[in-house]
């Protein structure tokens, strides 16, 4: 594409200068000019076609500026994005709080989810800072869309370092308060309920992101 325009500009310019000339030249010969007014119409021709020339490659200049100008914005934007895809987050598992020991099972009462578990890693080769994490919990229902509970969140970290291996940090629940989930949905079950984690964190670049639970990756 530039260098075609480059190709289009180097045929224009000669062109319009060639023009210029030649119409003032015509105009002259047309007035009757003699040789001293002859010399004044060519120097006249050639100030004016100079003109034309320098307005042409002003306006292509400007022109290729602003390509080069996109395709720096567009590069920029493609490394803050390849380094922002390799820092993600997922659940774990659950911690549930112990409650008296029954004596009939010999075991203790579950008495609700106290911390859920989260991998963050950040698989890039520069730290990335202001990282946090937000956990919800979705209940299956007999009927319906699954119940959204917020469970919690935090800032795991101020700065994430690049690691090979993810990072486990426990997540607890919103006011320290465990969640009982036989009280939001009673008979609830071990596979009745999932955990979805949203990403938020700042780039290298300063740039803030937010990978939400599908995966997606957006701009803040």
């Amino acid at each position: 594409m530039r260098r075609g325009s480059e190709m289009i500009f180097y045929l224009l310019v000669p062109l319009v200068v060639g023009f210029v000339f030649i119409l003032g030249l015509a105009l002259g010969w047309i007035a009757g000019a003699d040789a001293g007014s002859f010399a004044d119409w060519l120097a006249a021709v050639s100030t004016l076609a100079a003109f034309a020339a320098a307005v042409i490659a002003a306006r292509y200049a400007h022109r290729v500026w602003q390509l080069e100008f996109a395709r720096d914005e567009r590069w920029i934007a493609q490394q803050r994005s390849a380094q922002a895809s390799l820092i993600a987050a997922w659940p774990g598992s659950a911690s549930f709080g112990q409650g008296p020991w029954i004596e009939r099972s010999g075991t203790r009462a579950i008495t609700g989810m106290e911390h859920v578990q989260v991998f963050v890693r950040n698989a890039s080769q520069v730290p990335v800072t202001r990282v946090e994490v937000e956990v919800v919990m979705m209940l299956s229902k007999p009927s319906g869309p699954p119940l959204l509970v917020e469970f919690g969140s935090d800032e795991v970290a101020r700065v994430l370092e690049p690691k090979d291996q993810a990072q486990a940090h426990w997540i607890e629940a919103t006011h320290g308060n465990p969640i009982n989930l036989d009280t939001l949905v009673p008979g609830v079950e071990e596979h009745d309920y999932w955990f979805e984690v949203t990403l938020t964190f700042k780039d290298s670049g300063g740039q803030n992101w937010v990978r939400l639970p599908d995966g997606q990756l957006v701009l803040a």
